[in-house]
């Protein structure tokens, strides 16, 4: 018995050192080139250039998929007034190419095929969203 042991100890050694997987972190496997690239704008709050989305905050703007892989979008919501006098003013869809998007070098904009709005005057002191390929629904 004593030997069968000895036996199967020397064998999962051996199995051990011939067949043991190596680990690496997942950090070590992402390129540092690829965390120091510029960071793809499709959008910019911040820049009077960008009108549509100039000033939208951060928490009012989604991105969702397209009905296909030749489109995404980017989703802004305006509102007007405060309060209970709150509204939601616009709706904004901004349609990207996802091909220039997956590129991950797009800081002019270029992914960006066009912008639609949709007006509106629902009052909206909260509102919830959803996102679904090709639509937004609050």
């Amino acid at each position: 018995m004593k030997t069968y042991f000895l036996l199967l100890l020397v064998l999962s050694f051996c199995t051990s050192v011939c067949y043991g997987v190596t680990t690496t972190s997942q950090k070590d496997s992402i390129a540092s080139s690829s965390l120091n690239s510029s960071a793809t704008k499709v959008y910019s709050a911040a820049n009077q250039t960008d009108a549509i989305y100039n000033g939208v905050a951060p928490e009012n703007v989604f991105f969702g998929p397209g009905a296909s892989n030749d489109t995404a979008y980017v989703w802004s919501i305006t509102f007007s007034g405060t309060g209970t006098a709150r509204k939601l003013d616009k709706i904004h869809k901004r349609t990207l190419n996802p091909t220039i998007v997956g590129w991950g070098n797009d800081t002019t904009m270029a992914s960006v095929i066009k912008d639609d709005a949709l007006a509106s005057t629902t009052p909206s002191a909260d509102l919830k969203h959803a996102i679904s390929p090709g639509y937004l629904a609050m």
